[in-house]
């Protein structure tokens, strides 16, 4: 379950981080 939610959470800071750079 905690692998799961890192999983998550990285995939989230990745996407978000994406996002970010597509913006700039």
């Amino acid at each position: 379950m905690i692998s799961l939610i890192s999983k998550y959470v990285c995939f989230v800071v990745i996407n978000f981080s994406y996002e970010k750079k597509a913006l700039n």
